[in-house]
């Protein structure tokens, strides 16, 4: 029963993580808005766009009259241009980033981060809760990493 369990789970995560990748490479085409109005005058937002997704929460939100959520598409016309204005708006380190800008404050994360996110939770139902290794495995890493710092070193000498 576990292991129908096990199963079951990885595969909805793989199939998340390939919708993922899929909105990841529609979002240097399209952008991608899912917006929420509030019965106040707060709405809150997630936007894909350039390999990013945006939450958004925005206070003061002009009524728009319409429902109380929306989907919209549009296209980008330079994706290049799209990204640095995004990355203008929001302190942006490695794709992340956080900011407040005009009463809007923006989360922006990356889409590679929710597939890598995606791929861990597919393979946690199989990880082994018991690490066992031996003398000799042990010595072997050892030596690895030990050799790869000396070459990082040897690498920032020069």
């Amino acid at each position: 029963m576990l292991r129908c369990l096990r199963i079951a789970f990885s595969t909805v995560s793989v199939v998340a993580g390939l919708f993922l990748i899929a909105l990841w490479m529609r979002s240097y085409g399209t952008r991608d808005v899912v917006f929420w109005n509030f019965y106040g005058a707060n709405g809150v937002g997630v936007w894909s766009c350039t390999g990013r997704i945006v939450f958004s929460s925005q206070a003061n939100f002009p009524s728009t009259g319409r429902r109380l959520w929306y989907v919209s598409h549009g296209g980008i016309i330079d994706w290049r241009k799209m990204r640095d204005r995004t990355e203008e708006s929001i302190s942006a380190y490695s794709g992340f980033g956080a900011g407040r800008r005009n009463g809007v404050s923006q989360v922006m994360i990356p889409h590679w981060f929710f597939v890598l996110l995606t791929a861990a939770l597919a393979s946690s139902p199989w990880w082994q809760r018991e690490w066992r290794f031996s003398l000799r495995a042990l010595l072997i890493t050892t030596t690895l990493i030990a050799m790869a710092l000396g070459l990082a070193v040897y690498g920032l000498r020069e």
